[in-house]
């Protein structure tokens, strides 16, 4: 089955089985429709980022919490951030109906009540340049300023999403339906699913592009071709639905890319700071640092789009010198290489919610390690926090990959059930998994 088959199904199925509240989204909305107007009046822009921006955000124990950019276009002019955190504050201040206002060095929380529910927007202040026709975005984090790919991961996941049909954001609402609340970061999840989306893409292109133009020798219009609205009719035609999803999901955490050195992950201590032994745990989140945020087609009959390639091949922030090896093998006309993108997005909010982790694990720690922590008994209390945080990352590594199989032909789901069915299937059994089925026994 190609994606143009039953997408509509799949997509409406997992919109209305993760739905939240009506009268709570739209309430959630006008509070930032407003904050957006005094915003703007401060010579600010206001722009939701991740889950808040796909709507694929949950309610946790009766809390949204929704991430926002404050973001100041520069050109030549200087702005520190502590003026512009200033000016988010003021134009916060004017709210009808004052918010509950907290600050942090790196963003500023806004919190209404509605319902006996609890909304928090954090504001990341940002402040944007133009560099050589690219808009560089940079933050605060703990008072040294550097970039971050907040707001273009945000942006590459949509065009993406628009691409898939929207099947990246009903994916994306899958996961965050499975993870309930388990880490409130998830701009991982974007990059991990821009990577797979993308390498499955161009390598299904790669090889029509091959066999319907390069093997005919028939030209291609490659401007045409790749226009937004024509590559999504085509990637809707040509793409398997069923393929696609077991592959993302199949390849969710490998580093092995077929069109870059590899693909790579941080890996951040759980308990960094808790005591000398901490480095010792072996307790990491693995963190990814790249994601591929488009495709290229190119005319190597092209002089401009030769050049354009050979200066821009990188395995940072570039095109794929693969591809590139590849032509200069085969000598073939046209070639397909996706756009990879190095850094993070939302550091400050990631350092938070791994931090609210960390001390939500330690919590389990045994009262008798709890109090000798910090003097007699170091070596045992990092020995069973590495049990904790092993256990629990394990338990995110199983919710993240689940879905898996019931798009793996491998198994009998895709042959059994309707995509709607299907869709409906897998709410229903994450319902029904208890949540100590998500541990693997001896994992530690």
């Amino acid at each position: 089955m190609k994606l143009n088959k039953d997408i509509w199904k799949f997509n409406n199925a997992i919109k209305i089985l993760t739905a939240e509240d009506k009268e709570l989204s739209l309430k959630i909305n006008s509070y930032f429709n407003d904050l957006r107007e005094l915003f703007l009046g401060e010579g600010i822009h206001l722009k939701k980022v991740g889950d808040f921006s796909y709507n694929s955000f949950r309610k946790v124990n009766k809390i949204f919490n929704l991430d926002l950019c404050a973001v100041k276009y520069v050109s030549n002019s200087k702005i520190k951030f502590s003026e512009l955190q200033e000016f988010i504050l003021e134009a916060s201040k004017k709210y009808k109906g004052l918010p509950e206002i907290h600050t942090d060095k790196n963003y500023i929380n806004l919190v209404f009540n509605f319902k006996n529910t609890k909304i928090n927007f954090r504001i990341i202040p940002v402040i944007a340049k133009e560099v050589e026709g690219e808009m560089v975005c940079k933050v605060n984090r703990n008072g040294i300023v550097q970039e971050d790919l907040v707001l273009n991961l945000t942006s590459d996941f949509k065009k993406a999403n628009k691409l898939s049909s929207g099947l990246l954001v009903s994916l994306k609402r899958i996961i965050n339906y499975i993870m309930n609340g388990e880490f409130n970061y998830t701009y991982d999840i974007d990059f991990l699913l821009l990577r797979w989306f993308y390498e499955y893409t161009s390598k299904t292109l790669d090889e029509y592009i091959l066999e319907k133009y390069i093997k005919r020798e028939t030209d291609l219009d490659v401007k045409e071709f790749m226009k937004i609205n024509n590559f999504r009719k085509w990637i809707k035609r040509t793409v398997s639905f069923y393929d696609l999803v077991s592959f993302i999901f199949l390849k969710l955490d490998s580093t092995n890319t077929y069109y870059f050195n590899q693909f790579n992950f941080e890996f951040e201590e759980m308990f960094d700071g808790i005591s000398r032994y901490s480095l010792n745990t072996n307790s990491n989140f693995k963190l990814p640092i790249d994601y591929l945020s488009e495709i290229k087609l190119f005319d190597t009959t092209s002089i401009e789009d030769k050049v354009y390639i050979q200066s821009n091949i990188s395995n940072e922030n570039g095109l794929s010198g693969i591809s590139w090896e590849k032509f200069k093998n085969d000598g073939h006309k046209y070639i397909v290489t996706p756009v990879i993108k190095s850094g993070v997005a939302n550091f400050a909010m990631f350092q938070k919610w791994l931090t609210v982790k960390s001390n939500e694990l330690y919590m389990k720690l045994s009262d008798e390690l709890k109090s000798e922590i910090k003097s007699t008994k170091q070596r045992e209390a990092m020995s069973e926090l590495n049990e904790i945080a092993n256990e629990w990352l394990t338990k995110y590594s199983s919710k993240l990959k689940y879905i898996q199989p019931y798009f793996d032909k491998k198994y009998p789901f895709s042959s059994t059930y309707e995509v709607d069915q299907l869709a409906s299937l897998i709410i229903q059994t994450v319902d029904r998994i208890d949540d100590k089925q998500w541990i693997i026994k001896n994992d530690n």
